[in-house]
């Protein structure tokens, strides 16, 4: 069959729909943010690709109901999604995700020189490993870095007590009164005074044989803020291993070389530049055949690599630091390798993160793994994309509700002269209101010397009370110039009254740094308990008349306690497991996917139970809760911006970092606002089609009209062409970028023939 065909689509918006999907071609599926496309793409073609498969090699599960009536012609699915496919493991890294460093290590066990190495006894190739025992440095467990605490600049004198020195290091209130409790005899003290013992413990903490954590310490304090992004860096910092210099290997592998380098030399190389001395090699034949071979092999993984975009990186870097778009394109680079044929392949925004100038090499790839004979479903917003498409299903033709419908399906040309799809309008008419000609800023932001990873000693300034755009190739220290340097600085200025590392800093009272980090790290978080509100709900029901004459308080409308079904423990769903990180869900048969107990469900405020109101979007809780008289203001806030079709009791893990972004900012937004805030973005624009794209800078104009200055990160034009100043860093990405190579005004970057931007806008 040469066509995914689908009947009474009905799982979340969609509205009963009736598609066919040709196979073995390009497909994209669009429509404004939260129309239906993951539920029809991930939901739906994913989710009952696998389960249709693991039925067919006779794994007889249960899946529960199905959310149609009819699918056939699916083959087995992959799933490239950015939530899916995200990273935690700090010990995972791009070379032993693509197993070139294990090649390596077969090319230094065969072919490395040195002193204490007999001619002809290969070494054990686990020598050359991080992560291995015989092969890591043990000073820092192979992980290059240590963490180190500054005591002299905590301690600075012998009168400090115990309690003095937690609250110089940042510690809260409530993390002091616990200290207190767990120290009540030392803990108006001075902190010299106390044993040796003592001391160690409070500094670097004590191992819980009950608990495996350590107790209150010095270094959990820090390592927390640490983790929060919050500056630090006068007491406690990240530093280079001295043992091996950050190279992760031990003292034997440091002294075994190939043509002068050893193992971790090359492991920290950008990928480009390892190409280039891996084929130097081969050139002037410096290995054996043996060698050659494997250099060989190496080369066209590395090779596989650059061409997606990704030779700014390193084996060593951490697949956690990657970024969604990166993340896709590793994994785009893994099943093009496979050359695999007749599957489904399902991408998420695959070209989010990168500039105009690097799609091609995306769609080209993508382009391959069709020709190989399979199917490619791309879920995007991007014009580029979208036009290399060689099938456009539309859906919508709004978010929530008010989506769920195929608007438009067939070629792109057509695609372009459909009236009804909100896509197309936006691709043929210039639909955008963008703001009126602001005054000249007469504050800024002064950077000096900037130096932070690859940038080359910048000095930079950023006006305030504007929108100032930061635009670059991917990995040419964009990142590295706002969220790695200015965004500490200004919160250490702030925070500690030290002008000197930032000029400028009188114009601002706080700094907010808006991440696409997830906002709940639990399957049970929701934006509701995010945003604040569900404690002011469930007090709600806790009130009514039927609540009271039973005794129920607000923990009895909590599905993590007191209310939760008994069977599920509030989750909703019955959890399949069939080994390999494979799961499936199915609604839980006790509960019915409500969560709670069915007493608690009998008590009612206007006429809707606590599981309800779980299940109503941001627009239709604003109408139900509007006599409330609770806080809405950050619903309303995600109604302005467009995100109104968003459930409140949908789980975090489910949203894209571009809408996890959203959520925070309009928590933050909603609190008081002193209009000198710098709000800093990071790349808003994911998952966001052109009518989300222009609520959003209708919320932007909304902080730079209070007084509040905007920073943003990003690759979208749309985004860059309302912005009052762009700063664009490159020209290339790695060590060859870092170099502002153009500033100024939308007007004057078109103008300059250097800005590799300008040419887009």
């Amino acid at each position: 069959m040469n066509k995914i065909r689908i009947r009474n689509a009905h799982n979340n918006n969609l509205k009963h729909l009736d598609v066919d999907v040709p196979k073995e071609e390009l497909i994209v599926i669009t429509g404004v943010s939260g129309s239906g496309k993951s539920s029809l793409a991930f939901d739906l073609i994913f989710e009952e690709g696998r389960k249709k498969y693991l039925q067919s090699i006779g794994m007889g599960l249960d899946f529960g109901e199905q959310s149609y009536s009819e699918i056939s012609g699916l083959s087995p699915t992959v799933a490239v999604k950015q939530n899916i496919i995200r990273q935690s493991n700090p010990r995972s890294t791009v070379g032993s995700r693509t197993g070139v460093l294990n090649l390596l290590t077969l090319l230094y066990s065969h072919e490395g020189t040195g002193q204490d190495i007999v001619e002809g006894e290969p070494i054990d190739p686990s020598t050359f490993s991080y992560l291995t025992p015989q092969g890591m440095c043990f000073d820092c467990g192979g992980k290059g870095e240590v963490y180190r605490i500054h005591l002299d600049k905590i301690i600075t004198d012998d009168v400090m007590t115990l309690e003095d020195v937690f609250i110089k290091i940042g510690s809260t209130p409530g993390y002091l009164n616990l200290l207190k409790r767990n120290y009540p005899e030392a803990y108006h003290l001075p902190f010299t005074s106390l044993s040796e013992d003592l001391q160690d413990t409070l500094i670097y903490g004590a191992y819980n044989n009950t608990t495996g954590k350590t107790s209150y310490c010095i270094e959990r304090v820090l390592q927390n803020r640490y983790l929060r992004n919050e500056d630090v860096s006068a007491y406690y910092t990240l530093e280079t291993c001295n043992t091996c210099q950050g190279y992760r290997i031990g003292e034997e592998a440091q002294h075994v070389l190939i043509n002068g380098k050893h193992i971790g030399e090359l492991a920290q190389m950008q990928l480009s530049n390892l190409a280039l001395f891996l084929e130097e090699l081969k050139k002037y034949k410096r290995v054996s055949d043996f060698g050659i071979e494997l250099i060989s092999t190496i080369l066209k993984v590395l090779d596989s690599l650059i061409d997606i975009k990704l030779g700014h990186l390193s084996l060593y870097r951490e697949m956690r630091t990657l970024s969604g778009g990166e993340l896709q394109r590793l994994f785009l680079h893994d099943h093009l390798n496979s050359e695999l044929s007749s599957l489904i392949y399902i991408f998420d925004e695959p070209t989010s993160g990168l500039h105009e100038s690097e799609k091609q090499s995306i769609s080209n790839a993508m382009h391959r793994l069709k020709s190989l004979g399979n199917t490619v479903i791309i879920v995007t917003h991007d014009p580029y994309i979208i036009k290399q498409a060689e099938h456009i299903i539309d859906i919508g033709p709004k978010a929530g509700s008010l989506g769920g419908e195929i608007i438009f399906q067939g070629t792109y040309d057509d695609f372009l002269n459909n009236h009804e799809s909100l896509t197309a309008q936006y691709l043929t008419k210039n639909l955008f209101h963008l703001q009126t000609k602001r005054h000249q800023s007469h504050s800024y932001l002064k950077l000096k010397n900037v130096s932070t990873f690859n940038l080359k000693n910048l000095d930079v300034e950023l006006p305030l009370n504007q929108v100032v755009g930061i635009a670059g190739i991917s990995g040419s220290g964009k990142s590295s110039l706002i969220s790695k340097t200015l965004v500490p600085r200004v919160k250490d200025a702030l925070n500690t009254n030290e002008k000197s590392r930032v000029e400028g800093i009188e114009g601002l009272s706080n700094v907010l740094e808006i991440t696409q980090a997830p906002i709940g790290r639990k399957s049970n978080s929701n934006p509701i308990t995010y945003l604040g509100i569900w404690d002011k709900v469930r007090s709600l029901y806790a009130q009514q008349a039927s609540s009271k004459k039973r005794h129920y308080q607000a923990g009895d409308f909590s599905f993590n306690s007191k209310g939760a079904c008994p069977d599920c423990n509030g989750s909703g769903v019955e959890t399949i497991n069939i080994g390999y990180d494979i799961q499936f869900e199915k609604k839980c048969p006790t509960c019915l996917g409500t969560r709670y107990r069915e007493e608690i469900l009998e008590v009612t405020y206007n006429e809707k139970n606590i599981n309800d109101v779980l299940n109503l979007s941001v627009d239709e809780a604003l109408e139900f809760l509007k006599e409330s008289k609770l806080n809405l203001k950050a619903l309303e806030i995600l109604s302005k911006i467009g995100m109104g079709y968003i459930k409140l009791g949908q789980s975090t893990a489910t949203l894209s970092g571009g809408e996890a972004q959203r959520i925070k900012l309009a928590k933050e937004i909603g609190k008081v606002n002193t209009g000198k805030t710098l709000y800093v973005l990071d790349e808003p624009s994911t998952g966001l089609s052109y009518y989300d794209i222009e609520k959003l800078l209708i919320l932007i104009e909304e902080l730079i009209a209070k007084g509040n200055s905007v920073i943003i990160i990003e690759h979208d034009l749309t985004i860059l062409r309302a912005c009052d100043w762009i700063v664009e860093l490159g020209p290339e990405s790695g060590d060859k970028g870092g170099y502002i190579i153009a500033e100024g005004t939308v007007d004057s970057l078109k103008n300059n023939d250097i800005s590799k931007t300008g040419r887009y806008l």
